[in-house]
């Protein structure tokens, strides 16, 4: 996939989120739709986590040094 188009596709989804997520009440956020599932506090707090610690440094490692191994999580 061409870099462009990547990052286009990154912002794209960081819009989504936002038109998802930017209105919810403080109830509608911490609404579960089981016990066992996880509220839309839940889930941002996960991609935010993901985003920090794995997908940054992945998604380095394919632009940068596609080659090598893939580093550990």
């Amino acid at each position: 996939m061409e870099r462009t188009l990547l990052f286009d596709h990154l912002a794209h989804h960081g819009n989504v989120f936002r038109a998802l997520f930017t209105d919810l009440t403080a109830e509608q956020v911490r609404w579960k739709p089981a016990p066992e599932k996880w509220c839309a506090l839940e889930l941002i707090c996960h991609l935010h986590d993901e985003e920090r610690e794995d997908f940054r440094a992945r998604l380095k490692h394919v632009l940068e040094t596609p080659e090598a191994p893939m580093p550990k999580i």
